[in-house]
């Protein structure tokens, strides 16, 4: 039977996946938390598994999710493995009675979120699905500003995500194809659908997407809604140029914005000025010297986008001890899901999709109109 840890214990942790995100996020975000010890890692890749683990000092290894889960040791498991196969792993893991911090998207198809619902209802484990952007620090500052309503009621949520990430890097087979997990509106525009839910409070009611290929499956994308108070959301995503992570809310009170890539990233406009003017100038200035000492201090230990894994996981760590519940769950995941199901189908068939009416998986990227 799966117990909760003690206050004082540090939770046992192995990591099923050793891929980009396990080495350049999750193990360095572990690292600073006393209140971890990752003591293995699995990956089907002898390479891979070896590197990382030599990397990070773990000493157990296993060549497959099984023979780690196997292990009696490990009270909590991350699923980092490739979309395709997480509605196997995390399953399996839950089985086992493991608490689960798993990676988004949940799954590919909604059968399969839902059999990961059926499982958390009666496993002695937890799961938390592992949107970052939730636990970033700006991002709980804006959410709690718009809660506020520093903006008014929104009318307009404008969000950017960009990277060239996959140019500037060999790019493994499955980022390249849509069915296996690829693309910006599966891998990277998942990051907003939830994103999106998370600073409006808000459920979306319809989607309407573009999507442009070259190389591989989904370069870049619009995707478009609407949710059901009325606001008009409008989401931008790229593999192929500079990077780029940003928020803008508008409403009668003013604007709210946000660029996630910097320390003093927030920064709100009221409807009487413009960001131009000199006094909302001096503003900015005035929070870059204030917010300074502190980025300087992040930045030894990874900067704002390692803190946001860093958080993520030491709320985990409470809700393995028994100390909290999981504030993004399975079923925000299956919210998160449908989003990226209709996205899929509006950008291959070119029509609006209702959320009620989203396809039970991914849409290739031949359908037709």
């Amino acid at each position: 039977m799966n117990k909760h840890p003690g206050p004082h214990d540090a939770t046992r942790i192995g990591l099923i996946g050793c891929g980009r995100v396990a080495g350049l996020r999750h193990l360095p975000a572990l690292a600073g938390l006393p209140e971890a010890k990752v003591i293995a890692v699995a990956d089907e890749h002898a390479g891979r598994l070896g590197e990382v683990a030599a990397r990070f000092g773990i000493e157990r290894r296993y060549g497959g999710h099984s023979e780690l889960l196997g292990d009696p040791d490990i009270e909590a498991v991350a699923v980092l493995v490739p979309a395709a196969r997480h509605a196997e792993v995390a399953a399996d893991a839950l089985d086992a009675g493991k608490h689960v911090l798993l990676e988004k998207p949940v799954t590919l198809d909604l059968a399969d979120a839902d059999t990961l619902v059926e499982r958390v209802a009666v496993s002695e484990g937890s799961l938390l699905v592992a949107y970052n952007m939730r636990w970033h620090r700006l991002v709980r500052e804006a959410r709690r500003l718009l809660a506020a309503g520093v903006v008014g009621e929104p009318e307009l949520l404008s969000t950017t995500f960009t990277s060239g990430f996959i140019y500037r890097h060999e790019a493994k087979p499955w980022r390249l194809r849509r069915e296996t997990g690829g693309g910006v509106l599966v891998e990277m525009a998942s990051h907003h659908y939830d994103l999106w839910r998370y600073l409006l409070d808000d459920e979306l009611e319809e989607v309407s997407a573009v999507a442009r290929a070259a190389e591989f499956e989904d370069e870049a994308a619009t995707v478009q809604a609407r949710t059901r108070r009325g606001t008009l959301v409008a989401g931008l995503f790229s593999q192929r140029t500079a990077d780029a992570q940003e928020v803008e809310v508008l409403g009668a009170e003013g604007r709210l914005r946000l660029d996630l890539y910097a320390f003093d990233g927030v920064q709100v406009i009221p409807r009487s000025a413009r960001s131009g003017d000199p006094r909302q100038r001096l503003g900015s200035a005035a929070r870059f010297a204030r917010h300074l000492p502190g980025a300087i201090a992040s930045a030894r230990t990874g900067g704002l986008y390692v803190e946001s894994y860093r958080e993520e996981w030491r709320h985990f760590l409470a809700v393995c001890r028994g100390e909290a519940e999981p504030e993004c769950t399975i079923e925000d995941g299956r919210e998160s899901l449908r989003i990226l199901l209709a996205a899929t189908s509006a950008a291959s068939t070119g029509r609006r999709v209702m959320l009620q009416e989203v396809p039970a998986g991914l849409t290739p990227v031949e359908a037709h109109a």
